[in-house]
């Protein structure tokens, strides 16, 4: 009989060997010691027929069968202790978000002074030797606006007192740097109405006085030719225009002054919202905010939101009416 050729026989072998493997892995969280430790148990029981290590105990990958297939791989290495967490810790008075900026120190004093004018006007001198050429934002009784200092640091600002005892505040990089309050009895003598807006040059506040139509003497906006001087005589109101569209944070405000204190007369003042359309607002609405001074009192305060004529109105300013409440004037 002929011998069995060798090849045929290593084949006839491997093709006959079956390995099953059973085993069982226990992981375990022991108590060390560790308050809140615990002690977690999973147990696998299945046929391997191949084995393929993903990481070993320094987290390298790591392919491949294991030499001993009855051994399987020390996974105790990778166990660890965790202590287990039984409350939710909140955190309490949370912050509210902002922009908070570092400010030079040292020897640069800020300061603001202000004394009073005619028509219950302040005027406001600010000097900040380190804050040249530099934006900054002043607050008035809800009135913001921002402005610019020059190259020395200052900035000279004529503002309409909106109460008896006139607060001021000023911010660099939303950082209040400087207060003040200006005592201005003769605010009672005079009502005021704000317009105030975030952003270009889109509004406007327009008066109609005494029943007036557009173009008429008595519609008053801050083309008008008239100054504060003018309404000492009781003769008309007049706008004040303040703020910058070029700062990194615009505010721009409109604020109409006139003297019902000085009057002897029972008539309304019309207020009206002018709006500038253009290509990137047509359509759309416009926040701003109203305010209203009666009597060097504040008589309402609320946000607006205008809404823009369409397209077909591009180029034009239209008067929005109903944005405040109508001045009426009583004898006195």
């Amino acid at each position: 009989m002929a011998a069995m050729p060798e090849k045929t026989t290593l084949k006839t072998v491997l093709a006959t060997v079956a390995v099953v493997v059973a085993f069982v892995v226990s992981l375990q969280f022991a108590r060390s010691g560790m308050a809140g430790t615990r002690e977690i148990n999973i147990d696998y029981t299945t046929t391997v027929t191949s084995t393929m290590v993903v990481s070993s105990a320094k987290n390298d990958s790591v392919f491949g069968v294991p030499d001993v297939a009855t051994a399987p791989p020390d996974y105790w290495k990778n166990v660890q202790k965790v202590t287990a967490i039984d409350a939710t810790y909140r955190e309490q008075a949370v912050p509210l978000m902002g922009v908070v900026q570092a400010m030079p120190s040292g020897n640069c004093a800020i300061t603001l002074t202000g004394s009073t004018t005619n028509a219950a006007m302040v005027n406001l001198d600010l000097s900040a030797e380190c804050q040249r050429n530099a934006y900054f934002v002043l607050r008035h009784q809800g009135l913001v606006f921002s402005a610019k200092t020059d190259a020395a640091g200052r900035a000279t600002l004529l503002v309409p007192a909106l109460a008896a005892d006139a607060q001021f505040s000023v911010s660099f990089q939303n950082l209040e740097v400087a207060s003040l309050i200006v005592k201005v009895p003769e605010a009672i003598l005079y009502d005021r109405a704000v317009l105030q807006w975030q952003g270009d040059n889109i509004l406007q506040l327009h008066a109609l006085e005494f029943g007036a139509k557009v173009g008429d003497p008595g519609h008053i906006w801050s083309a008008t030719t008239s100054a504060a001087e003018r309404i000492m005589g009781g003769e008309h109101g007049y706008i004040t225009r303040l703020g910058t569209a070029d700062a990194d944070v615009p505010y721009i405000a409109e604020i109409y002054t006139f003297p019902s204190g000085l009057m002897n007369r029972v008539d309304e003042i019309s207020l009206n919202v002018g709006i500038f359309v253009r290509p990137d607002n047509c359509g759309r609405k416009v926040n701003a905010t109203a305010i209203q001074i009666v009597n060097g009192r504040q008589e309402m305060s609320h946000d607006l939101r205008i809404p823009v004529p369409s397209c077909a109105a591009q180029g034009r300013t239209l008067l929005m009416p109903h944005m405040f409440q109508e001045v009426k004037l009583a004898a006195r």
